[in-house]
């Protein structure tokens, strides 16, 4: 399998013609780090699987970056069908040490807020998201938005509560 390196955009994808691909978005600004691919090497041992008893090359993305401690990042996976690229914007609403919110914009209209916690207690309240848990996800681009949340006991979008408190974790509004 062919990657590309879009080091740009801070962003790898497949390269597979005809068939689906899968698009690495790095967060935060690309400028802050250096992706590469590195495929089949010997010293020190990088880039590859064992299929059949044979070990074949095979692509491993590797992000470089020369910052102060503490630094964070993440990445975004996007599955796509055609063209060259996912087509999606991604940029940090909100970050502190204890959490970070993240916007992922689709060019098919979709728009996701995402709330990663850092801490198993308390509550955040960050870029229109409330919630306890540790992992919230609001989608917008519909009739009505829909939510996501893993672990906590509610979620409420711009004031708006949209999964009640209980072990429900996936919900319409």
């Amino acid at each position: 399998m062919r990657l590309q390196v879009d080091r740009e955009h801070g962003r790898v994808r497949t390269d597979r013609l005809g068939k689906p691909n899968l698009e690495m978005v790095v967060l935060p600004r690309p400028e802050k780090l250096d992706p590469s691919v590195v495929t089949g090497q010997a010293d020190p041992v990088q880039g590859w699987v064992a299929a059949d008893g044979e070990d074949l090359p095979a692509p491993v993305v590797f992000l470089r970056a020369r910052r102060r401690l503490p630094f964070r990042f993440g990445t975004a996976l996007i599955p796509y069908d055609t063209g060259n690229s996912a087509g999606v914007s991604c940029r940090v609403l909100a970050s502190s040490a204890a959490s970070v919110a993240v916007e992922i914009l689709f060019r098919t209209g979709p728009c996701d807020t995402v709330l990663f916690r850092a801490s198993p207690r308390g509550r955040e309240r960050r870029a229109g998201l409330d919630t306890d848990a540790e992992v919230a996800v609001v989608r917008e681009g519909g009739r009505r938005p829909s939510a996501l949340r893993v672990g906590g006991s509610f979620l409420r979008w711009k004031g708006r509560p949209l999964l009640p408190a209980s072990d429900e974790a996936c919900a319409e509004a």
